[in-house]
């Protein structure tokens, strides 16, 4: 479905839908804690999962012990991959150049960094709710075992949800897939006819409109059919869907982010020196994954890929020119950027309540 109208509508389809699917997913995420709260009454938290309430883990860095969820590596790792997914990636990019001026696309960025720790402390709500049937009902905690844990939530919508609202349910996560499938596979199509085609042979710039449109649309549906092949691929292994994709992201958003950023602040680095950053930021996190994926947490991996392409790439563009003037300044949105470090500074406090509201030491 979601092929069907990106391949149609384009970037204009996939905004429309995208506003449609969030009112879903959040309301069938509000739906699900109203009734798993019921059938959870005042249950305790198992023991066992007593660490899954903790919000802070400072006791873990994540560079010696692997350890993802500890606070440094998410808080200074989860900076660089945002940093790269919402200022680099296509898929974002797509829908702040969709808007009339530069200011709109800057109050997005900002309403998204508003809006974003509320839905994902809904799911999370949701998760922990989750735990506490799985607790609480013996034979539900049994059908999960040897399951993949992606398994947890499309079961507990069988056992537990009442057919009508279930179909609402199940709704809300075909909307959250198809939020992320249709913006992927509609920049995936744009970066392909742009950068690629239309460089490689000039002569497609010359076509009719309408030839290009067929044209990209025919992009369009070849790569969704390779997502499709390559989700049938990885599905029901032993890692999360959101961890999976996280990791594969992490190992390229930091360098991808090193290289704008070199070009930015940077005006010596040149086209070799930005490549060869980034050869380097891309193999040091190809090397942390397969050789020290048991110490190093895959969240630093867009610290370190940040910082190797910073460093092979000035160095190579301070070694070839010597002569060019420093980049202009870039025009600062102080406004919006004082009222996400307020929105920061205010959520780290509601995070110390609830962590101290739970009775975690810190």
């Amino acid at each position: 479905v979601s092929l069907l109208y990106t391949s149609v509508g384009g970037i204009k389809a996939d905004v429309y839908t995208d506003i449609v699917q969030l009112v879903i997913l959040w309301g069938g995420s509000l739906a699900c804690i109203v009734l798993l709260s019921g059938r959870t009454g005042s249950s305790s938290f198992p023991a066992a999962e007593a660490g899954r309430l903790a919000v802070f883990d400072f006791a873990s860095n994540g560079l010696t012990d692997g350890r993802t969820f500890s606070f440094w590596p998410m808080l200074i790792g989860g900076l660089f991959l945002y940093i790269s997914y919402y200022g680099c990636d296509q898929s974002q990019a797509q829908r702040l150049l969709a808007t009339p001026d530069e200011r709109s696309a800057a109050r997005a960025l900002a309403i998204n960094g508003i809006l974003r720790f509320l839905l994902v402390l809904t799911y999370c709500l949701v998760g922990l709710l989750a735990i506490l049937l799985l607790a609480k009902f013996p034979h539900f905690a049994a059908r999960l075992q040897g399951q993949p844990p992606d398994y947890l939530i499309p079961y507990v919508f069988v056992e537990f949800v009442p057919r009508g609202l279930l179909g609402f349910m199940v709704a809300g996560v075909l909307a959250a897939s198809m939020s992320s499938l249709d913006s992927a596979i509609n920049s995936l199509s744009a970066v392909t006819w742009r950068d690629f085609l239309a460089r490689i042979f000039p002569r497609l710039d010359r076509l009719t409109d309408s030839k290009k449109i067929l044209a990209s649309r025919g992009l369009t549906l070849f790569w969704g059919a390779l997502a499709v092949a390559f989700a049938l691929s990885v599905a029901g292994g032993s890692e999360t869907v959101i961890e999976l994709v996280n990791k594969i992201g992490s190992a390229f958003y930091g360098p991808i982010a090193g290289v704008f950023v070199l070009g930015i602040l940077n005006r010596r680095a040149e086209e070799r020196a930005a490549v060869a950053g980034l050869l380097a930021g891309v193999g040091l996190n190809l090397a942390l994954w397969l050789f020290g994926s048991g110490t190093v947490s895959w969240m630093w991996w867009n610290l370190t890929g940040f910082l190797a392409v910073m460093a092979a790439g000035s160095a190579g563009g301070w070694a070839r020119n010597k002569g060019e003037k420093a980049a202009p300044a870039l025009k600062k949105h102080g406004r919006l950027a004082a009222i996400l470090f307020v929105w920061f500074v205010i959520l780290m406090g509601v995070c110390v309540v609830l962590h101290l509201a739970l009775d975690i030491d810190i």
